[in-house]
Order: structure tokens, then sequence, then C-alpha cells
């Protein structure tokens, strides 16, 4: 299976591509359908971004895992927008008669979390994307240094800075929330491409 997987893997995934691209266009009308077919399709590549770094020990030299790591990072944003799809954090589809009044959803506990793991995902990903640039940076400058110690550093920065710049996101009252209410999406509000929340802890970074 592997065998076959490794050698027409590029012909397997592009008629998946296809096929999830063309299909699913006259079902998914609406913006959690689009929401739901985005992040099926983005979880499917990442599976198999992973599956071929398991599977095919040759691709897991230097730089392979920071590769890896940042699809690890995509597949969490993945199943994030596929649970908004379905208003995960929100209460079902049938709750839509509830007023904000009567319950408030950008502040429920279910949308903090959601919120932080969205904003975690985010982050950590652009940040392993930026070990890209440093780690070449070291490599070039100091040739001998040791990657796995290199690695290490990269873990802990990364990761920290992640859950450090999430947790000041699901602390702010005031910009963590309901993206669209349309859409459903528990990440953070704003009003417009000024906002402070959106300068922040998204487009600051």
């Amino acid at each position: 299976m592997w065998y076959y997987f490794r050698n027409y893997y590029l012909l397997i995934f592009s008629v998946l591509w296809i096929t999830f691209c063309i299909v699913p266009y006259y079902t998914f009308q609406t913006i959690n359908g689009h929401l739901l077919y985005g992040g099926s399709l983005s979880l499917v590549g990442t599976l198999m971004v992973l599956l071929s770094y398991i599977q095919i020990v040759p691709w897991r030299k230097h730089p392979s895992p920071l590769i890896m790591y940042r699809t690890l990072t995509n597949l969490l944003f993945s199943i994030i927008i596929v649970a908004n799809s379905f208003h995960l954090g929100r209460g079902s589809a049938n709750d839509s008669h509830i007023h904000d009044d009567q319950f408030d959803h950008s502040q429920s506990s279910a949308c903090k979390a959601m919120s932080f793991i969205t904003q975690f995902a985010m982050f950590t990903g652009e940040c392993w994307l930026l070990t890209f640039s440093v780690d070449l940076v070291s490599s070039l400058t100091n040739p001998f240094s040791s990657y796995k110690a290199n690695l290490k550093k990269y873990h802990f920065f990364v990761w920290i800075g992640g859950f450090l710049n999430a947790l000041a996101l699901v602390g702010n009252p005031s910009c963590q929330g309901l993206f669209s209410t349309s859409a459903g999406i528990c990440w953070m509000q704003f009003d417009s491409a000024n906002s402070s929340c959106f300068w922040g802890y998204y487009a600051g970074w």
C-alpha cells in the first residue's frame, strides 16, 4: 500500500482534491457549509502530509520536522474550523431563536476554549514558518551548530509564545468572541481593519 502511495500519492491527492472541489461546490452554499467544506479539504491535505512524513523515512530529513510541526498546527486549525461549522460552542442550530440577552455565546466557556485553540493554532503555525528562516540563517552563519539543540529552542519559544498569546486573547473580553454572528466562528471580534484587537492579536505579529 505504502509503495503505491509513495509513488502515486501526487496523482491520488490530485484526484481527491478535484473531487472535493467539484462535488461539494453545488451543495455547500451557506457560510457554515463553506466552513465545513474548506475545513474538510484542509484536513485531508494535512493528513496526507503527516502520513507521508510518517511512512516515507527519507522524507524525514532536516528540515522536514519543521514542516511536520507546521502541519500539525494546520491540522488543529482544520479541526476547529470543522467544529465551528457545526456551531460547537454556540449551542445547536435549533437554538438559534435564543437571543443574545438570554445566552451570551461569545462568552461561554466552550467558545472561549475554541477561541484559545484557534489563536494558538494560528500563532504557532506562523511561528513554525518563521523557524524556517531562522534555521536557514543559523545554518549559514554557524554550519556546525546542533540542529537538535536548535529544535529544542524552537519548541520552547513557539509553544510558550503561542500559549501566552492565546491566553491573552481569551482574557480580553472586548476582543475574544464571535468573529461573525452568521458564520459562528469563536475566535476574535472586531469592527474594522483598524481595530486594536485585529492588530494586537493577529495583524501585528
